[in-house]
């Protein structure tokens, strides 16, 4: 399930890749990168949600898209998560991967504010938000 899970993501990720790119500010481009652990609990509305929440976001006049990341972290736990919270949360505990990411053209708090809504949170994943490198 989680691998299929994964797949969806990566899917979606890559559905407005063109979207973004020149043009975009380099501060104003961050990445959502998706982590599952053990907790991760995906049923079949996964992908109908990721989907929903990608479209939705492309269809706000956020672009979304791939890039290389930048060194900086910031981590947002699952909704039902208990210790530190979102501003001192420094990764996810070990045994988790990256599952998949969406790139957003948007500024931090704006990219942190999407993450938050994220289906992937209601399912035990947990977000961390990267600011996009341009070269």
């Amino acid at each position: 399930m989680l691998q299929a899970a994964a797949a969806v993501v990566l899917f979606v990720s890559g559905w407005g890749t063109a979207q973004i790119g020149r043009g975009v500010p380099v501060d104003e481009r961050y990445m959502l990168l998706l982590w599952e652990g053990p907790e991760f609990r995906a049923d079949q509305s996964l992908a109908e949600e990721y989907g929903t929440w990608g479209r939705t976001v492309g269809e706000s006049g956020i672009p979304i898209s791939g890039d290389e990341l930048g060194p900086s972290r910031r981590m947002l736990a699952p909704t039902n998560f208990v210790g530190p919270s979102a501003a001192t949360a420094t990764g996810p505990p070990s045994g988790y991967r990256i599952a998949g990411y969406f790139m957003v053209g948007a500024g931090e708090e704006e990219a942190l504010a999407l993450a938050e809504n994220h289906p992937h949170r209601r399912y035990g994943g947990w977000i961390q938000v990267v600011p996009g490198v341009v070269r």
